[in-house]
Order: C-alpha cells, then sequence, then structure tokens
C-alpha cells in the first residue's frame, strides 16, 4: 500500500542529491517537516512541508523516481501532503515550482511572474 511516511532529513539525503537538490539550506532542513512516499519498503519519491507564516505551508523538495513517475505517484503524493497540512490546521499552501501546471491541475494558482530561474511562484487556499 502506498503511504506518506514521516522521515528525519538524513533519511532523504540520498533522494535530494540523485533529484539534484543538494542545495537544500540549513534552515530548511531543520524546519519542514520532511517525507518519502513509499509503497512497502520502496522508496517510490519525497517531499517535504516547511511551516510558513499563519496557517500556511510551503511544499519543498517534491520529486519522484523516474522509474516511477507518470503512473500517478506525484499526484498522489501531493494530495496526502496537502491533506497532511489540512489535517494540520493549514489554510493555505504554496509551492515554487520548474512544472507550474503540474500543480496547477491540482488547484494551485500563479502568483506574480516567472522567476529568472524558471521557477514559479504558486498557492493554494483553502488547501
Amino acid at each position: 500500500m502506498k503511504t506518506l511516511k514521516t522521515v528525519q532529513f538524513k533519511d532523504n539525503l540520498v533522494y535530494q542529491t540523485r533529484a539534484g537538490r543538494d542545495r537544500i539550506s540549513v534552515a530548511d532542513a531543520k524546519d519542514a517537516i520532511w517525507f518519502q512516499y513509499i509503497d512497502g519498503e520502496e522508496v517510490l519519491g519525497i517531499c517535504s512541508l516547511l511551516p510558513i507564516t499563519g496557517n500556511g505551508g510551503r511544499l519543498k523538495a517534491v520529486w519522484v523516481k523516474p522509474e516511477h513517475r507518470g503512473a500517478g505517484n506525484g499526484t498522489a503524493m501531493v494530495e496526502a501532503l496537502m491533506a497532511f497540512a489540512r489535517d494540520r490546521g493549514a489554510d493555505r499552501l504554496e509551492v515554487i515550482a520548474y512544472n507550474p501546471k503540474f500543480y496547477e491541475a491540482r488547484g494551485f494558482k500563479k502568483v506574480g511572474n516567472p522567476r529568472p530561474n524558471g521557477t514559479q511562484r504558486l498557492v493554494k487556499e483553502p488547501v
């Protein structure tokens, strides 16, 4: 059964490197809640939720292993992460993404213009 499992930051280091995300800040690593999206013992993807002001959160480091892409795992992982946040009182989530269409399809709305590095800030409220 596929599920979102809470883990320590260090448990995701190997996946952070594979995802090309070796620039996670120490502050983000310390303050975020880290997850692995698993099927039995197999890690399909990783993600994190960083609390921000008020009752909001920021999705960070959302990544699915290449061999598990295209099978709905990214959608299921983000939906599980949104449910986790909602169950803990979050009424707003944001993400800064390279793939804004993925998040728009899940109800997030673009905020502002794309950044110079190609990312786009998106917000979903209510969660």
